[in-house]
């Protein structure tokens, strides 16, 4: 015994010597790690590398940190942790801090391992910890976890065990009602001798221990550097991959429903381009999962997600694949649903005499990294070997010589063959060197489900569903199968009855073609003559004497035909006669269009303007042709298309005519406004100079003072039609306006129609805009006279206003042809009018009710045949005397010297408006423009009121300024002049009054006095 110690620690010391020196020969430190053998912890692979979790994390951290490792084995694991503690080894990875490592110095937490009770996963097992009570629970001697075996006082009695294999076998055979340890133990065991499915675990954990790692009194190693290290891997995410592959985090339980992982590798796994999973391992496994009542989901993986495994939240399963040592590390598999052959393929033609794995040696290998040919390649010694990402490169490496010889699995390599259309070029080595046995993969956690599938996979594999899936997808197939032979009896017997009834179905058809070419002409008959009858435009053809051969249904209602049907060699009609455009006279035999396109013409949409019989009424046309030269046909001279834009027509005549009344209306505006700047200057002049005249010339000069108000409201009325002056509202006398109207209506009427007007000896008044109402009533004077002349009925026109209790009735009467009930009912709608072709506008009676409903009164209109019209408005009204006492409108108010700016580009209206003002008894100050005027308020000038022009040249207008100088003095009162009256849409607001040009003194004056006084006049201002 002491001998077999002594060769221990000389075996040791002379393996720590060796590797050190490696380690010293690289420049990094050695580190000397003890193992011993145990499931998931330590182990040895199928190439004898030490692996296992301790191992790995051993590796990983000490790697991490700068550091080699050397493994030195011991007999057993106290043997090895006795090693720890006494230092004769550096570092043990993955261990709690237990009593018997009391020595060591450990490293932060690299996670948590779970103590778990377990008990057996069978109907009616345990499932709450206080079914324990009084219960026999088993414990592993010396590992963590022991300690926790009486379950807080429930257990009857602890049981201690040597080892988890005797304590997992007690708890299977029924000696023990569950063993405490920690879940990693537990499933490293449970994994190996596949009984994990037996036994489960109970919730809540037991305890939850951090696992470290631990290092010796004796070490080199600096824990800071170690802490580093495993803080790095844990932000990589290397550590938590490394603790669930290795079993010390427990996995996602099974869920209700779970993911097949498929990549596209046919035949067994299949993405087809329709989305669809199909192939030889996806079938197999839908009925698989089908059979044992499992449901599954299938998505499509990368290669990358294949090659690393199912896991938690990614997916569950994986298609039968085939079974390695490092893939059963990773994941759990069923019982073998196939065995796979796996062969060696070379270049057809070469003269290598290559039948076995033996004979590679000296040449290029190539092979899938991650197929299960590797294992092979790795093993074999004496050749080059050639790692590839996919099929398809392995194969291009083939067959353009960068590899002798290609491994991989014979099925799959034959129809990437096939698909490559490469068959002749390689050729397979027979027998398949090495069998794979492929099984259904699942993630850690399904241990219930794995035993599921195992339990169906016998029956399925003897059934014929699954015979016939193997044929399907993995053999070869045969041309001639029985379906295509039984097709081949078929066709031929089919080929032969038909050559025995052409004869008969020949003369048959015949017959019947020609009758159904004679239903398909008469078909197309019917379908011609409703597409024409259907066309909103008329069509005609035309024989080159004149005459009408043919014409559609929209051509007989143009040309006012009784029936389209009937139409047929008929002459051109005498009452549908062509018009020149300009004067509506009859168009001569070659100017007509109709000719001129029976004699070869094209005519491409020309305008044309037709008339039909005796009627007033135009029609407007579009014509074209197209000469038909069909030897077919040859009484048909051409195809005439006659489309009616009467309609569209006078709308674009109505558009022109209201263009140009706006032109002439902004025309208006501009003389008007102009003119407004002229009186103004001379009203001024004229009250400045009757100051110093006398009687005689003042009498004169009242003369220009008339004439100057007779030129205001001239120029309010052009304002008014140009649409720059807003209607005011305001108490109207009747006597006044229908003298207006008299001398507004008597000219424009014949003297063969006589006018009266009526109006009550009672003074009154309506309150509306005084040029509104004189356009409306001229309006319907002109409507009257329109009808009268136009139909030469009646020669009177009666115009009169009654006073009805609290309304006036003003209405125009005549004798003339009057209105039908239809059109009566029309006659007041907007744009309806009766003389489309003498230039009406339908807009008359339709403004005439805007105007009495807008001023709050009533529209009526009334009329029958032959007796005339009438059109009454209702307006609201009251009796007012005519005051003749002076009121403040024609007073003169006086200043006290108070300081004016006067801004107004005219030179001639600012001068002798600046001696108006100071005539009035203020001081002025004149500037000729918008940014004179502001300078001047910018440069300190002192004044009391601003009177500005509103439409000056510049940049600074009359809005603009009064802005500018409220912003430096707020307190200045503002008014405005204006060759425009009305309001303006500016987006300034009003700062004060508004005086429209021309005014007199006295109404300047009095706005002068009210802008300075806050609006407000006092005795003692007039004097």
């Amino acid at each position: 015994m002491a001998f077999a110690s002594i060769r221990l620690v000389w075996l040791c010391a002379l393996s720590w010597f060796c590797c050190a020196s490696i380690a010293l020969a690289q420049g990094k430190d050695a580190l000397i790690v003890p193992w011993t053998e145990w499931p998931g912890s330590y182990e040895l692979d199928g190439q004898g590398q030490l692996t296992g979790f301790y191992a790995e994390l051993a590796r990983l951290v000490a790697s991490e940190a700068g550091y080699e490792v050397v493994f030195v084995e011991y007999e057993t694991p106290q043997a090895a942790l006795a090693a720890q503690r006494t230092g004769v080894t550096d570092i043990l990875a993955g261990v709690s801090e237990i009593p018997l490592l009391d020595t060591n110095e450990f490293s932060s937490p690299i996670g948590q391992t779970a103590v778990y009770l377990f008990v057996r996963e069978e109907a009616g097992a345990s499932s709450d910890m206080d079914d324990m009570i009084g219960q026999r629970i088993g414990v592993i001697a010396g590992t963590s976890g022991s300690e926790y075996g009486d379950l807080d006082g429930r257990a009857g009695r602890v049981v201690e065990f040597a080892n988890a294999r005797a304590a997992f076998g007690a708890l299977i055979l029924g000696d023990v009602s569950g063993v405490v340890t920690t879940f990693k133990l537990a499933t490293d065991l449970l994994k190996q001798t596949r009984l994990d499915y037996r036994v489960k675990t109970l919730e809540p954990e037991l305890a939850s221990q951090a696992i470290h790692v631990a290092i010796s009194p004796n070490s080199i190693v600096d824990v800071d550097d170690i802490n580093s290290a495993i803080n790095r891997l844990s932000q990589k995410g290397i550590l938590e991959d490394l603790l669930r592959r290795w079993n010390v985090h427990p996995p996602e339980p099974a869920g209700d429903v779970l993911t097949v992982g498929v990549a596209h590798f046919p035949p067994y796994q299949v993405v087809a381009e329709d989305g669809r999973f199909t192939g030889f391992g996806v079938e197999a496994l839908r009925e698989i999962a089908n059979r044992a009542a499992i449901e599954v989901v299938f998505k499509e993986i990368s290669r990358e997600e294949w090659v690393r495994g199912p896991r938690s939240g990614n997916y569950d399963i994986l298609p039968p694949l085939s079974v390695t040592k490092d893939r059963a590390v990773k994941m759990m598999f069923t019982d073998p649903l196939q065995e796979s052959p796996y062969s060696i393929f070379v270049r057809a033609g070469e003269d290598r005499s290559v039948g076995s794995l033996a004979d590679l040696k000296g040449l290029n290998v190539g092979f899938v990294k991650t197929n299960w040919a590797a294992q092979f390649v790795h093993e074999m010694g004496g050749v080059v070997q050639f790692a590839y990402d996919a099929d398809i490169d392995l194969l291009d490496a083939l067959l353009n010589g960068e590899v002798d010889a290609a491994l991989y699995a014979t099925e799959t390599f034959r129809r990437l063959l096939e698909r490559e259309d490469a068959l002749a070029g390689v050729r397979q080595v027979d027998p398949p060197f090495a069998v794979s046995q492929r099984a259904i993969a699942l993630r850690d956690g399904l241990a219930l489900v794995r035993e599921r599938m195992d339990a169906v996979i016998p029956g399925y594999l003897s059934s014929d569903e699954y015979q016939r899936l193997s044929a399907e997808w993995l053999t070869e197939p045969k041309f001639w199968t029985q379906k295509r032979v039984y097709w081949l009896i078929f066709g031929s017997i089919l080929t032969v009855s038909s050559l025995l009834i052409f004869f008969i179905v020949f003369v048959w058809r015949s017959r019947a073609r020609a009758i159904r070419v004679s239903r398909k002409m008469e078909d197309l008959t019917r379908r011609y003559s409703a597409i024409l009858n259907t066309a909103s435009c008329g069509i005609l053809a035309v024989t080159k004497k004149g005459e009408i051969m043919q014409a559609n249904k929209s051509a007989a209602q143009l040309l006012a035909f009784e029936e389209a049907a009937r139409i047929e060699d008929m002459p051109w009609p005498d009452n549908v006669l062509f018009l020149d455009p300009k004067d509506h006279s009859i168009l001569d035999q070659s100017s007509n269009p109709v000719n001129r396109a029976r004699s070869g013409a094209i005519l491409r949409s020309e305008k044309a303007v037709m008339k039909i019989g005796d009627t007033d009424e135009f029609l407007y046309v579009n014509i074209s042709s197209t000469p038909v030269m069909s030897p077919s046909q040859p009484e048909i001279s051409a195809v005439v298309i006659l489309d009616d834009i009467t309609n569209q027509e006078i709308s674009r005549i109505n558009e022109q005519r209201v263009s140009r009344f706006d032109a002439l209306g902004q025309l208006s505006g501009g003389i008007a406004h102009d003119f407004n700047n002229i009186l103004g200057t001379i009203d001024y002049a004229n009250s400045l100079a009757s100051k110093s005249a006398n009687q005689d010339q003042i009498s004169y000069l009242n003369i220009v003072s008339q004439a100057v108000s007779r030129g205001s409201a001239l120029t309010n009325r052009l304002l008014t039609f140009a649409k720059e002056k807003v209607g005011v509202v305001q108490d109207v006398s009747i006597a006044n306006l229908f003298a207006e109207l008299k001398a507004l209506v008597l000219p424009t009427v014949e003297a063969s129609i006589e006018v009266t007007f009526e109006v009550s000896p009672e003074e009154f008044f309506v309150l509306c805009d005084p040029s509104q109402i004189e356009n409306v009533v001229l309006n319907l004077c002109i409507n009257s006279r329109n009808a009268i002349i136009e139909s030469g009925l009646g020669g009177h026109i009666r115009v009169g206003a009654d006073f009805d209790g609290a309304c006036a009735v003003i209405f125009v009467e005549d004798d003339g042809p009057g209105m039908d009930r239809s059109v009566l009912s029309r006659a007041s709608d907007p744009f309806f009018t009766t003389r489309k072709n003498a230039g009406g506008t339908g807009l008359g009676l339709a403004m005439a009710r805007g105007f009495a409903e807008s001023a709050g009164g009533e529209f009526s209109l009334t009329s029958t045949p032959g007796e005339g019209t009438r059109v009454e408005i209702k307006l609201p009204a009251v009796r007012k005397s005519v005051e003749t006492t002076i009121s403040e409108e024609t007073a003169v108010t006086y200043g006290n010297g108070e300081t004016v700016l006067v801004v107004e580009d005219q030179d001639i209206l600012r001068e002798v408006t600046s001696i108006v003002i100071e005539g009035l008894g203020y001081e002025v100050v004149c500037a000729e423009s918008g940014e004179a005027a502001l300078e001047m308020v910018v440069e300190g000038l002192q004044f009391d009121l601003l009177i500005t022009d509103i439409v000056m040249p510049g940049s600074i207008g009359g809005y603009e300024l009064a802005v500018e100088v409220r912003q430096r003095r707020p307190t200045v009162p503002v008014l405005y002049m204006s060759g425009y009256s009305g309001s303006d849409n500016t987006e300034y607001p009003m700062l004060g009054e508004r005086l429209g040009k021309p005014c007199s003194p006295a109404e300047l004056s009095g706005a002068m006095a009210r802008a300075l006084r806050g609006g407000k006049l006092s005795p003692t201002d007039f004097h």
